[in-house]
């Protein structure tokens, strides 16, 4: 008889420890210039989740924990006034902070997938606007500045695709 209880305290045990080394707190925690209300979203296959809707402090800044599994890493997406604050790229027990600023910078610590995460994002953004920029300028270029346009264009792409790989 005392066995058996030994046996279900050790099964007990056991499944409490499973659990707790399914997943870990991780922490973000942010600060705006000003206070407002912040969101943050989740990739949940090739949809973005809502998880939650807060309101900072007087000083702008917030913090948020969540669960996240081990080796199960999550794309956190934090939002204010509709507009997408970073991109986090979170795994079981990070303590990630971020500032934001008037300006739309933001500079993220404690999370070293994040800090590249925004790199990739940053050198994507400045490869589009090069894009961009080129395209609005063939509507109105002759055939030969089409031609020579669009090996620049192919020059860029290039040159983003050598450095992102």
């Amino acid at each position: 008889m005392n066995m058996s209880r030994v046996s279900k305290f050790i099964s007990l045990a056991a499944v409490a420890l499973i659990l707790a080394s399914c997943g870990s707190k991780t922490s973000i925690s942010g600060l705006f210039p000003q206070p407002s209300e912040v969101v943050i979203g989740m990739l949940d296959m090739n949809q973005l989740v809502i998880l939650d809707t807060l309101k900072t402090e007087e000083d702008g800044s917030f913090k948020y924990e969540l669960d996240i599994k081990k080796c199960d890493p999550y794309f956190v997406y934090v939002y204010s006034g509709g507009n997408k604050v970073t991109s986090l790229l979170l795994e079981a027990g990070d303590d990630v902070s971020f500032t934001a600023d008037a300006h739309g910078n933001t500079s993220v610590k404690g999370s070293e997938e994040s800090v590249k995460l925004m790199q990739v994002e940053k050198e994507y953004e400045d490869m589009t606007v090069v894009f961009d920029e080129l395209y609005s300028s063939l509507e109105s270029a002759s055939q030969s500045q089409v031609d020579a346009i669009t090996r620049k264009m192919a020059e860029e792409y290039r040159k983003y695709n050598r450095n992102s790989v």
